[in-house]
């Protein structure tokens, strides 16, 4: 990779700071093995021949983003995956 060559990042976060997936398309025919080094652990490397987003690596992160968006949307499967406990709270109510 050159200084002048064109990568593209599509990251995904929230007000609440949780992040998605993250995807990086590097300029090229194929998927250098130092580009992983450091890298967060959801993150899927890309290439494409001019760096930029394509449509089938649009396609494909818009089914990364779906699948993010449904994980999330079930706080037991987000706890898992930190980690955490899932305690779930029913409040009872009383009549007096």
């Amino acid at each position: 990779m050159k200084k002048s060559d064109t990568v593209t990042v599509l990251p995904v976060f929230s007000a609440m700071v949780q992040f998605g997936p993250l995807m990086v398309i590097f300029k090229g025919i194929r998927i250098q093995k130092e580009w992983l080094i450091g890298s967060p652990a959801n993150t899927v490397f890309r290439v494409s021949k001019d760096g930029y987003i394509n449509k089938e690596l649009f396609l494909e992160f818009r089914h990364q983003f779906i699948e993010y968006l449904k994980m999330i949307s079930d706080p037991r499967k987000h706890c898992a995956n930190h980690g955490w406990t899932w305690q779930s709270y029913v409040p009872t109510i009383t009549s007096s």
